[in-house]
């Protein structure tokens, strides 16, 4: 995992922050901590193993005219992105939440979703505005 970490993750994750504060992005960090006592090999992984990925979407190419291979090896799996998710909303819920109570469009809010009195700015539909279906 070493390898793997000095020479794939380590310079990707430079490279995702050097381009957060290129283009002025919210960086989401924390990740690759978390994901290190995941790893392919763990009993618990949070990756797609090769025979993961091969079983979900099929092989890129055969090596040596047996193994099968594909880019899907190394992703995350459900695990995985369980864990991203809970990152990304621990930046983005906030956020969300602000432009949702600061909508005048109940259409906004995501089916489901449970929305307190007054947290719309508006609650009744603006009578010039089109009709919803």
């Amino acid at each position: 995992m070493f390898f793997i970490r000095r020479h794939l993750i380590e310079p990707l994750n430079q490279a995702v922050k050097t381009a957060a504060g290129k283009f002025n992005w919210q960086l989401v960090g924390g990740l690759s901590q978390d994901f290190i006592t995941h790893g392919y090999v763990a009993r618990d992984r949070w990756f797609r193993t090769n025979t993961d990925a091969v079983a979900r979407q099929g092989h890129n190419e055969i090596v040596f005219g047996v193994f099968k291979t594909s880019s899907g090896a190394v992703h995350p799996n459900e695990l995985g992105h369980r864990n991203i998710s809970r990152h990304l909303l621990d930046v983005m819920g906030p956020r969300v939440r602000q432009l949702v109570a600061q909508s005048t469009c109940r259409q906004l809010t995501p089916p489901g979703t449970q929305v307190q009195p007054g947290e719309l700015k508006d609650e009744q539909p603006d009578a010039d505005a089109d009709p919803v279906d």
